[in-house]
């Protein structure tokens, strides 16, 4: 199986968008390094609507992928690549059409994030501020192409913070349910805070809750709410 990791990419014109640029100017090099195919996707409508989809980046990301990738990993532009994980998980998905990559994650400490970039230590020298072993990664997956492309990619009508990597994994494991689980833990380099709206309020968590979870468990009504996106953007552009 030939494999790509799909990364989206969107740098805002602040000082944290400055910093996270530096991550990826970074990482960008670490990913190529390991040979790997490596697309990193722009949402192709950030610029009209004014918010970023890490959705449409995703998808935009899997259609530039050549004919003869048929697996896809997702990963941010802030993670460390493992070359041990990709290596586990084309042989996990010759088993099943989809796994989680992670489980944990451990977040680099500012200090040693800089000292990195600045050149001045290795990824052996980083320290790790924060550990979480139990924590979960949903946005950090290994996927078949074919099974992707079945449940029509990522839902384009997340926009900015969160829940369309919880969407995604309710999708792929109510249609594919699956046996075996990472044990690896995620590295991340440090980087300022993003605005994480877990509120009541964020547009994306009401879009999970409402439709997502319920219908969990249902594949084909999951698939329905999972590709309504593409019958919305009909509408408007014929409207």
């Amino acid at each position: 199986m030939t494999l790509a990791v799909l990364v989206p990419w969107h740098q805002t014109p602040d000082p944290v968008g400055a910093h996270r640029a530096r991550l990826w100017t970074y990482l960008r090099q670490q990913w190529i390094n390991t040979g790997v195919h490596l697309i990193a996707g722009s949402d192709p409508m950030a610029a009209e609507t004014g918010r970023f989809s890490v959705s449409r980046a995703l998808n935009n990301a899997a259609r530039k992928a050549p004919d003869d990738v048929d697996m896809f990993a997702l990963y941010g532009a802030d993670h460390i690549p493992n070359t041990d994980v990709f290596h586990w998980a084309v042989m996990t998905l010759e088993r099943q059409p989809w796994t989680p990559l992670h489980r944990g994650i451990n977040y680099a400490t500012p200090n040693t994030t800089e000292a990195l970039l600045s050149g001045r230590i290795s990824v052996d020298g980083l320290e790790w501020g924060a550990i979480h072993p139990d924590a979960l990664c949903p946005g950090v997956l290994a996927v078949r192409r074919a099974a992707w492309d079945y449940v029509g990619g990522m839902d384009e009508n997340f926009e900015q913070w969160g829940y369309e990597d919880s969407a995604l994994v309710a999708v792929l494991s109510t249609v594919f349910p699956i046996r075996h689980q990472p044990l690896t833990p995620l590295f991340e380099l440090w980087h300022p805070e993003s605005a994480r709206d877990l509120s009541e309020a964020n547009p994306n968590r009401q879009r999970f809750e409402q439709l997502y979870a319920p219908a969990i468990g249902d594949p084909e009504r999951i698939l329905r709410v999972a590709n309504a996106w593409r019958l919305d953007r009909l509408g408007n552009s014929n409207g």
